[in-house]
């Protein structure tokens, strides 16, 4: 990428409230500044001791293979460093967010109970435990946005729904930073994850990309999904994609309106590692300009 698109790239990032809203999430696990503090939500309950033990194993075999300091402290207690926080619990769930303190997140670790024991695994884009609905953990979300900030939902396949989630200020060139993708799961419950890494970059599914891309490039348009589902007439307005090939690590697709296929553009999806992630390679778009 170039250095003008590199900064342009930067600037949206910068400009975007989701970017705010996950640095405030990563300020929090280190004891952020006390005005990126109060701008938070109510914070979850201490950690469950079992679950804490389960999250510490974890961290000790991450650190290993990362090549991490084996040290760590709660939030607040160190400038610098690496610290935890949580993030978001529940009576069979915990969120823990891992930073490198003071300001920069690195991955997010959730701490399931099952059959009464505690496992825990890296789960980078999570944002919340199991809740009994998307509008539950909407509201949540909200709490720490701008009071006029609403939810649009832009994709629901049932038990999977994207949304934007802002201000009236974001805008179509950079609402791909304040995508939520709700999954629900077998427990019926339903869980959020951020669609786009706003501090590290990259998606977590060729999905968010894909909704990313549409949402960026064809906001006149609703998105449909894959075009096989497509449908006369009842379609005709909304933009849909193709996969047209895949290989171990890159997927290509068209997108585009749904039965114009003259204007449907080819994207690459490449996914990689992130060394500011490590353990959570991401998906990257291509062509330059149509991701960010």
């Amino acid at each position: 990428m170039s250095s003008t698109r590199a900064a342009e790239a930067m600037a949206l990032r910068l400009l975007a409230f989701a970017a705010a809203f996950a640095a405030v999430i990563a300020l929090a696990a280190c004891g952020g500044s006390e005005e990126a503090t109060q701008s938070t939500p109510t914070p979850p309950p201490p950690p469950i001791a079992e679950a804490h033990e389960a999250f510490l194993a974890w961290f000790e075999d991450y650190a290993q293979e990362h090549g991490l300091a084996a040290e760590i402290a709660p939030a607040g207690q160190q400038e610098e460093g690496l610290c935890w926080s949580v993030t978001d619990s529940s009576d069979t769930e915990v969120l823990y967010a891992l930073a490198q303190c003071p300001v920069k997140g690195i991955t997010v670790a959730r701490v399931l109970q099952r059959d009464g024991k505690w496992e825990a695994a890296q789960s980078h884009f999570q944002l919340s435990v199991g809740r009994a609905s998307v509008t539950e953990i909407t509201n949540n979300i909200t709490q720490g946005m701008p009071p006029d900030s609403t939810a649009k939902l832009v994709l629901d396949r049932g038990t999977e729904v994207v949304a934007v989630i802002g201000p009236p200020s974001v805008t179509p060139e950079i609402a791909f930073l304040n995508l939520y993708r709700f999954e629900q799961g077998e427990d019926s419950l339903w869980r959020a994850y951020h669609s786009y890494d706003a501090i590290h970059g990259g998606f977590v599914l060729p999905l968010d990309a894909l909704v990313a891309y549409a949402v960026k490039n064809l906001p006149e348009f609703t998105i449909l999904g894959d075009c096989q589902g497509a449908k006369k007439p009842d379609d005709a307005d909304k933009v849909c994609w193709t996969a047209v090939a895949e290989k171990e690590n890159s997927r290509t697709y068209t997108i585009g309106p749904a039965f114009l296929e003259v204007r449907r553009k080819k994207v690459e999806l490449l996914f990689r590692d992130r060394p500011s992630a490590p353990g959570a390679p991401a998906w990257f778009g291509q062509p330059e300009g149509a991701f960010p």
